[in-house]
C-alpha cells in the first residue's frame, strides 16, 4: 500500500522516528539518501532545519558524517548554517558526556 504525505507532514514523521534511539541512524541515512529529492520540493525553511534531524545522534562518527554531509549545503540554503552548528554541538556534547561517563565508570570499577 502506498501512502501519500503532504510536504508539511514529512518533518513530523521524521521527528517521530528520531524520537526513538534505535531509529536515529537509519532515519538519518534515509535523509541522506533522499535529500536531493527533498531539496527539490521542500521550502527553504524545511531544508534549513534538516540538520536538526541529526541532532540526537551521539558519536564522533555521526558528528563527522553530519558535518561532511551538510557543510556543502549551507551555502545553498539560507538559515542552514546555524541549524548545522547547533546540531553538531548537540552531537558533540552527547558523545563527550557519554565518553566521560564511560571513563568514569571504568575508573570506579
Amino acid at each position: 500500500q502506498v501512502f501519500k504525505l503532504k510536504l508539511n507532514e514529512m518533518p513530523v514523521l521524521l521527528q517521530s522516528h528520531l524520537s526513538r534511539a534505535e531509529n536515529r541512524q537509519r532515519t538519518f541515512d534515509w535523509v541522506r539518501k533522499y535529500y536531493p529529492a527533498m531539496a527539490l520540493f521542500f521550502p527553504t525553511q524545511y531544508l534549513a532545519d534538516t540538520p536538526s534531524l541529526a541532532g540526537d545522534l551521539c558519536s564522533r562518527e555521526a558528528y563527522d558524517d553530519v558535518q561532511a554531509f551538510f557543510s556543502p549545503e549551507v551555502a545553498k540554503v539560507e538559515g542552514m548554517r546555524r541549524n548545522l552548528s547547533q546540531s553538531l554541538e548537540r552531537i558533540q556534547l552527547c558523545y563527550s558526556f557519554t565518553e566521560s561517563q564511560r571513563a568514569r565508570s571504568w575508573t570506579i570499577n
